[in-house]
């Protein structure tokens, strides 16, 4: 059996199920011609670039949609207080709802006009019991005693002290390019699915692949190979007018034009893609355009040429418009 990645043949038992629409944004479609090492590589260095985005994190925090792990992803995990380097984290349950927000242990030690020493104490209630052992290290550090039996007490018999509801100051790194190459995975993935085995003699096809399987160029791996394909936010230019209102979905189509076959792409209402998977459409006379809508959250799907699915949302307008 030959896997369609690495494009070796390797017994049944060597390969894997292997998602189209990654399984940790709630794809259902599967195919079981990718091999386990393939597969593997398509979940570490090409699938989780999207999975993982930022953007697609917040999504996925909303519709609840927990990855492999069991854990629906937080994006909101660690942060600031506003104004000041006080850590402070937003602690969420394994089902995604929120549970609690903690501040990290902020410590000062130093001496006062008086000479004295004094401690200066930034913490959550929770950490009382940790106090005293952080404080000590800290003092060790520093040359100088462990805390008295009296200043232990002191310590945890502190009463907290109110406080506003702070601001939290939170910096996100955001992708503007790795994602890129996991949308074209889709697309290969989804022509490989409609088109058949013809499809792995595509010379297009074949770009597509390398270009997948090229992890060695970062930034530069798209550049490398003459692929026809426009992938980046949805922002205010949709490419899909008509499906805009299921941001909770994902949508592929295939379609034919002139002598090309184009894939389009949309991930929730991030991210879509226009990619030229073949410039020889006569290769596959039977084909009909294709579409696909799949519901991340509920993980259902529908699935149809896409000449029906246009015929049923025009009549939806007409039905809408009262025409």
């Amino acid at each position: 059996m030959q896997c369609i990645i690495c494009k070796k043949d390797k017994p049944h038992d060597k390969f894997t199920e292997e998602h189209i629409f990654p399984d940790s944004i709630g794809g259902n479609i599967i195919l079981d011609c990718v091999c386990k090492e393939c597969n593997d590589f398509l979940g570490h260095s090409v699938d989780s670039n999207l999975v993982n985005h930022v953007f697609v994190q917040f999504n996925r925090l909303a519709l609840k949609i927990a990855g492999k792990s069991g854990k629906i992803p937080n994006p909101l995990a660690e942060g600031y207080i506003n104004d000041s380097q006080e850590k402070i984290q937003y602690i969420f349950n394994n089902s995604g709802i929120p549970k609690e927000l903690r501040i990290f242990p902020k410590i000062q030690i130093f001496s006062g006009d008086n000479g004295i020493l004094e401690i200066q104490i930034d913490a959550d209630v929770k950490d009382r019991d940790k106090l005293t052992s952080i404080i000590n290290k800290k003092l060790k550090r520093l040359g100088l005693d462990d805390l008295s039996k009296e200043e232990k007490q002191k310590i945890e018999n502190a009463q907290p002290l109110p406080g506003e509801r702070p601001l939290i100051r939170k910096t996100i790194a955001i992708d503007i390019f790795r994602y890129k190459r996991a949308i074209i995975k889709i697309a290969y993935e989804l022509a490989y699915y409609w088109l058949g085995a013809t499809y792995l003699n595509d010379e297009i096809g074949e770009l597509l692949r390398l270009s997948i399987m090229d992890n060695s160029l970062e930034g530069l791996w798209l550049k490398k190979y003459p692929i026809n394909a426009h992938i980046d936010l949805i922002g205010e230019k949709p490419i899909f007018p008509y499906w805009t209102d299921e941001k909770d979905h994902h949508i592929g189509l295939i379609q034919r034009f002139d002598s090309n076959l184009i894939c389009c792409i949309k991930i929730f209402n991030i991210f879509q893609g226009i990619i030229i998977i073949s410039k020889n459409a006569h290769l596959y006379p039977t084909f009909i355009n294709k579409f696909i809508a799949i519901n991340a959250q509920t993980q259902e799907s529908r699935e149809s040429d896409l000449e029906t699915e246009l015929l049923k949302i025009i009549e939806s307008i007409i039905t809408y418009s009262g025409i």
